[in-house]
C-alpha cells in the first residue's frame, strides 16, 4: 500500500467518528474487518502488549462503576474538571486524573481539555445498570485459566502471573483505601492479590522463573524501537571524553541491568568501551553483556554514588518504578557525585496533559497497581527535580507516540 493510500485509508477511517452503517449485519462486518485490520499491521512488540495489558480495561472500568463515575459524567450539563469529579466522588485528585486519563485513552469517556472530561458516543452505555452489571460480574470470578501460564511465554507469563493478579485486586484495594493514590511500594494492590508483604521487585527476586521472565521483558520491550541515541548529539559524549582525565570514566549507566544501553553507546562510539561503566547489583552486573569492554560494577543506588565526577550519569526507566518520596533520596545519593560539569540524563515516559497514547496510561496504570510508582507529565518531572535541587535543561523525545524522552538535568545553581 502507497503512502498515499495509507493517508487517504487514515482519513476514512477517521470519518467513521461521525457515523456508522445503519445495518446491523454490515456494521458487524465492518468491525470484523477492522480488528482483523488492526492485527495484521500489529509489530509483534504490539501484539505482546496487547495480549498482557488487555485485561487492565475491565479494572478500570469496574472503579469506574465503583466510583459512579460514567453516571455522574453522563449527567453533567458540560465538561466536569478533575476538582470537580473529585469532590463528587471523593477520590484523590492524583488517582482520580490518572484513572480518567486511561479512560479517555480508550474511548469510554472524552477529553474536552487539560484537566477536563465529557461524555464520549459509549459512556451513555457504559452508565446503564446492565452494562455495568455485566463488568462487576466478569471481574468477580476467583478463579483464573491455569492452562495459560503453560502456552504463554515471558511477557505474558510474567503479566498473567505477576500482574493480573494486581489488576484484578485493585478496585477492592482502592475503595478499601478511599481512593488515595498509593505512595507505599509495600502497600499496594500487589501486595493484597499476592498475599506478601514484600516489595514487588522483592517478591520476584524471591520467584526466579518470574525474575527471568521480567528480565527477558525487560530486554526486550524496546526491539526495533526508537532510542536516546537518535536523536541525542552523542558528540558531547566524546567530547567530554576529551576534557576529563583517561581514568575516568565518561558515562556511568546506573540501574542498567545487564548492559543493553552501554553496549548500544559503545557501538556508536567504540573508542569510549573502557570508560563506559554499567551499575547495578550484583547478580544483575553478573549476567552482563560480555564482549563490551563495558566496566561492571555493582552497586545499589540506594547508597552513595561510587563514581566521581563523570561527565554524564545515565538512568533509564528507573525513576518511574517508584513514587516521588522514593525519587528523591534515590536522587540525592547520586548528587554528591556530581562534578561541575557533570549532568543527569533521564530517559523516561513523559505522559502528555491531553491525549496521553493507550501504551502511557496503560504503564501509568500498571506502575500504580504494582509498584505504587507512576508515570509522569512534565509538570510533574519538574517538580519532582526541582524538590532536589535539580532543573531539566534539554528534552529530547525520541518517541512521539508514547513520550519516551531524554532529559538533561542539572542542579539549579550549575
Amino acid at each position: 500500500m502507497s503512502t498515499e493510500d495509507t493517508h487517504r485509508l487514515i482519513a476514512q477511517l477517521k470519518d467513521l467518528h461521525y457515523g456508522t452503517p445503519s445495518d446491523t449485519a454490515l456494521r458487524n462486518e465492518l468491525y470484523d474487518a477492522l480488528i482483523r485490520a488492526t492485527v495484521a499491521i500489529e509489530s509483534p512488540l504490539d501484539t505482546v502488549r496487547r495480549l498482557s495489558f488487555a485485561p487492565l480495561q475491565l479494572s478500570i472500568a469496574k472503579i469506574a462503576v465503583d466510583l459512579n463515575l460514567f453516571e455522574i459524567i453522563v449527567n453533567q450539563d458540560g465538561p466536569a474538571d478533575v476538582a470537580e469529579l473529585a469532590q463528587v466522588t471523593k477520590a484523590e485528585s492524583l488517582l482520580l486524573r490518572r484513572i480518567l486519563r486511561y479512560m479517555t485513552s480508550f474511548d469510554m469517556i472524552a477529553e474536552s481539555g487539560p484537566d477536563s472530561f465529557k461524555a464520549s458516543t459509549k459512556t451513555k452505555s457504559l452508565a446503564t445498570p446492565g452494562f455495568q452489571a455485566a463488568i462487576k460480574h466478569q471481574l468477580s470470578w476467583p478463579q483464573r485459566p491455569a492452562y495459560l501460564c503453560d502456552t504463554m511465554v515471558n511477557t505474558i507469563r510474567f503479566s498473567f502471573e505477576a500482574q493480573l493478579p494486581a489488576w484484578v485486586a485493585m478496585p477492592k484495594f482502592l475503595h478499601d483505601t478511599n481512593y488515595q493514590n498509593p505512595i507505599d511500594p509495600r502497600h499496594t494492590a500487589f501486595q493484597q492479590a499476592h498475599a506478601t508483604p514484600l516489595a514487588a521487585f522483592e517478591f520476584a527476586m524471591t520467584r526466579p522463573e518470574l525474575f527471568a521472565d521480567f528480565s527477558k521483558w525487560m530486554a526486550l520491550q524496546r526491539h526495533d524501537q526508537p532510542t536516546w541515541l537518535d536523536v541525542f548529539p552523542i558528540e558531547r559524549i566524546s567530547q567530554a571524553a576529551k576534557t576529563i582525565e583517561l581514568s575516568q570514566p565518561v558515562f556511568i549507566d546506573v540501574g542498567g541491568g545487564v548492559g543493553h544501553q552501554c553496549a548500544a553507546l559503545v557501538q556508536r562510539l567504540p573508542e569510549l568501551s573502557c570508560r563506559v561503566r554499567l551499575q547495578d547489583l550484583q547478580p544483575v552486573v553478573e549476567r552482563a553483556i560480555p564482549g563490551t569492554g563495558v566496566e561492571a560494577q555493582a552497586y545499589d543506588f540506594w547508597t552513595p554514588q561510587l563514581c566521581l565526577n563523570a561527565a554524564f550519569y545515565y538512568l533509564r526507566n528507573v525513576l518511574h518504578d517508584y513514587p516521588d518520596e522514593r525519587c528523591r533520596v534515590l536522587l540525592e545519593q547520586q548528587l554528591p557525585a556530581l562534578g561541575a560539569s557533570s549532568v543527569l540524563l533521564i530517559d523516561e515516559m513523559i505522559v502528555p496533559s491531553v491525549g496521553a497514547s493507550r501504551h502511557g496510561v496503560e504503564l501509568d496504570i500498571a506502575m500504580m497497581a504494582s509498584l505504587a510508582a507512576i508515570e509522569r507529565t512534565e509538570g510533574q518531572w519538574a517538580d519532582l527535580f526541582r524538590s532536589v535541587g535539580l532543573c531539566v535543561v534539554e528534552t529530547f523525545c525520541y518517541d512521539p507516540q508514547t513520550g519516551q524522552s531524554l532529559m538533561v538535568v542539572v542542579p539549579q545553581t550549575q
